[in-house]
């Protein structure tokens, strides 16, 4: 066993310390916890939550999901038939050295298609997973969420949490909510971007009022 107050080694049932001579029975001191700050830990009633379903997001992309599939379909098609369709290769070499344009066409018809069609199993799980990523919620007392940051051509998601005091405006598009701070626009992505600016809106015209009946 060993002393709670000094640490040193004693033997099996020592009522003090031979070092310390502090009591065997007092209790050690208990390690506090420590804790790093999170976005989302200040208190604050919960107002809206931003709708980031990933079963929207995956619905959202079918409609181009099949326009891509079916342009990529038509132009493998296209592009497998053409040495075996008379009229068509003949049309394609009209004007050129033989079988060069029908090669040309063809190998062209034969990257994009499979491309497109890449693009359209893509397209959806692309909008699942960043719709999991992506989140906006709105407080009595502040917005946090994560929003788009682009450097070069790689675009990364970071969280943010503003106070209504940081805030200037705010406004939506469809999916998107655009909130003005001080020297910069953060844009965030919900399926109710309406509902989200107008509730943030709502907070932001109190929090005005009330800072100019202060003055």
């Amino acid at each position: 066993m060993f002393c709670a107050t000094c640490g040193s080694s004693l033997p099996d049932g020592s009522k003090f310390c031979e070092n310390c001579g502090s009591s065997t029975n007092a209790t050690a001191p208990t390690a506090r916890a420590v804790t790093t700050p999170n976005i989302g830990t200040r208190t604050g009633k919960l107002i809206l939550k931003g709708d980031t379903s990933p079963a929207k997001a995956f619905t959202r992309y079918l409609p181009l999901t099949l326009i891509l599939g079916i342009l990529g379909l038509l132009l493998i098609i296209v592009g497998a038939v053409i040495d075996t369709s008379p009229n068509l290769g003949g049309y394609l070499r009209h004007g050129s050295s033989y079988g060069q344009t029908e090669a040309v066409i063809q190998t062209i018809l034969l990257i994009f298609g499979p491309a497109m069609l890449g693009l359209a199993i893509i397209f959806p799980f692309l909008g699942v997973y960043m719709a999991k990523k992506c989140f906006i919620d709105v407080y009595d007392d502040r917005v946090c969420g994560t929003y788009k940051q682009v450097e070069g051509q790689v675009t990364t998601l970071v969280p943010f949490e503003l106070t209504y005091d940081s805030i200037s405006s705010v406004s939506a598009i469809k999916t998107k909510v655009f909130i003005q701070t001080t020297g910069r626009t953060l844009q965030s992505t919900a399926f109710n971007a309406d509902d989200i600016a107008k509730a943030i809106s709502f907070h932001l015209s109190n929090y005005q009022n009330l800072e100019r009946k202060t003055y």
